[in-house]
């Protein structure tokens, strides 16, 4: 079965594989908040910085297997 996702993930997640940090960010508002491995990064610069550093500590590929809704989020 193939995971559907909105345009914006989907870019999301094919910028990540490519270890691209300016298109990953291109799918965050401002005011983003990602929450990664207990830690959260508020805002598009600690995003930012947060991706730049994953990109440069970790080689890493993204493969999302499952995507549900909860309060209008979605969850990947």
């Amino acid at each position: 079965m193939t995971l559907r996702l909105s345009e914006p993930l989907e870019s999301y997640f094919k910028a990540a594989n490519a270890l691209d940090v300016s298109a990953m960010c291109s799918a965050f508002a401002d005011d983003a908040l990602v929450v990664d491995e207990g830690q959260q990064h508020h805002g598009l610069g600690a995003i930012r910085e947060w991706m730049r550093e994953s990109v440069e500590r970790y080689a890493f590929k993204v493969d999302p297997i499952e995507s549900s809704q909860r309060s209008g989020d979605t969850l990947v």
